[in-house]
């Protein structure tokens, strides 16, 4: 294919033949047939090259098949050359829009030697959750004017599997007693009615005084007040149903209303394990009900994939949720409803009637998705938009409340902190 520059370079040249002709002068003649002639070699050689470009082999290698979203992982892209040399080639790696490079993704290829193998090393960070294709290349031959070229797409095989992150839910339960929430023990509460002791924790407020530790308190660098723990019969499990609609795409890289939803099951995966309890999330797949459990790793792998469902139903969802849930569970619901999209609180009030705890977490879609450029008057249609869109949140709260559910308008940065919330208020009521 003739490039644009090549347009240039061939026009020049026979303007320069043409009007050395009608000049009849002979050096420039000369000169223009000289220059002329060497671009007549450097095509024959680069058809030659072209011809030959669809023998180079490209092997992409990855020492990391699964990753986490915030990883660094390495790729290693090798170009073999089976017959005759070639080049220059152009080598431009289509990088997933699930990861990030800091380095250029193209790269010049000077010559490739017969059987010489060149290797090409570059960092990815991976941005989002999903299966993603690395290593698909385009591979772009040319002449050394750069006046031709010749694409080949080179489709990879290889994939890596990127999990919701796993630290941010340990960082969240970690820093609980910063943020005012009562601390969470494992399978254990300080009871005076308690069965087998189970060991010495920090005292915090709200514990039964005569649980307290004197000795331990007493050996303690500090003499900080310290309680004894009582092994507890009866641990709340918790059900998360995730109302993946077709909405739940919105928002940035690594950002989107999804990627929240999961990052919230992976910390009440962690939450379960700390506490004893039982912990699934229920969520749709091409239109049927979903379910998963197990550790914070089963559930990430098993999360990496959520996708938006348009053909949800979130009757059979609520049912699926019912069914599974046991006695004294907390069933929190993921629910993304922009404006004008409303829920039927009666579907939601079904899972209230047998179980004591239901609480609805509605997604602002306002924090998922931002403009921040300087156009004067798209940042006011946003304003206008984003205040439209809060008063039908805040509408939704209403009708929910009327229908006797438990709800709250949840942010972005939010969503995780309120369903913890929700989780300690429920276990204070389980205790009481």
């Amino acid at each position: 294919m003739l490039t644009r520059r090549g347009v240039s370079i061939l026009s020049s040249t026979l303007g320069l033949v043409a009007a050395s002709t009608l000049a009849f002068d002979g050096v420039f003649s000369t000169v223009a047939l000289f220059v002329l002639s060497i671009l007549g070699i450097e095509s024959i050689l680069y058809i030659n090259s072209s011809r030959r470009l669809h023998t180079v082999k490209v092997e992409v290698k990855s020492l990391a098949r699964r990753a986490f979203v915030g990883d660094d992982i390495l790729l290693t892209i090798e170009f073999t050359n089976p017959g005759p040399t070639l080049g220059p080639l152009l080598a431009i790696e289509k990088i997933p829009y699930g990861f990030k490079i800091d380095a250029p993704n193209d790269f010049w290829i000077e010559s490739l030697s017969k059987g010489e193998t060149k290797t090409v090393e570059y960092n990815l960070k991976a941005l989002q959750m999903g299966n993603w294709k690395v290593g698909n290349t385009e591979l772009i031959i040319t002449d050394r004017f750069g006046m031709f070229k010749t694409s080949r797409s080179i489709q990879s095989h290889s994939e890596i599997q990127v999990y919701p992150s796993m630290r941010v839910g340990e960082e969240i339960l970690r820093g609980r007693v910063h943020i005012g929430m009562r601390p969470l023990k494992r399978s254990t509460v300080s009871t005076s009615h308690g069965s087998e002791f189970s060991g010495i924790r920090e005292y915090y407020p709200g514990d039964d005084y005569r649980q307290v530790a004197w000795k331990a308190m007493a050996k303690s660098p500090m003499r900080l007040p310290k309680t004894k723990e009582q092994e507890y019969e009866q641990s709340l499990n918790v059900t998360l149903v995730i109302l993946n609609t077709d909405t739940t795409g919105e928002g940035e890289i690594g950002g989107r209303k999804l990627d929240a939803a999961a990052e919230l099951a992976i910390v009440l995966a962690h939450l379960a394990v700390k506490t004893g309890g039982e912990f699934q999330v229920v969520y749709s797949s091409y239109g049927a009900v979903d379910r998963t459990d197990g550790s914070p790793l089963e559930i990430a792998s098993r999360l990496c994939n959520l996708s938006p469902d348009p053909n949800l139903d979130l009757d059979s969802m609520i049912n699926s949720a019912i069914t599974a849930s046991k006695p004294r569970s907390l069933i929190l619901v993921v629910l993304d409803s922009p404006y004008p999209r409303t829920v039927d609180p009666m579907i939601l009030r079904k899972a209230t009637i047998k179980y004591q705890f239901l609480h609805a977490l509605i997604l602002d879609t306002t924090s998922f998705i931002r403009y921040d450029g300087e156009d004067v008057r798209v940042t006011q249609a946003s304003e206008i938009i984003g205040n439209w869109e809060l008063g039908h949140l805040e509408a939704l709260l209403t009708q929910l409340a009327s229908g006797g559910i438990s709800a709250q308008i949840c942010s972005q940065s939010m969503l995780v902190i309120r369903a913890l919330d929700a989780f300690s208020r429920s276990s204070l009521v389980l205790e009481t």
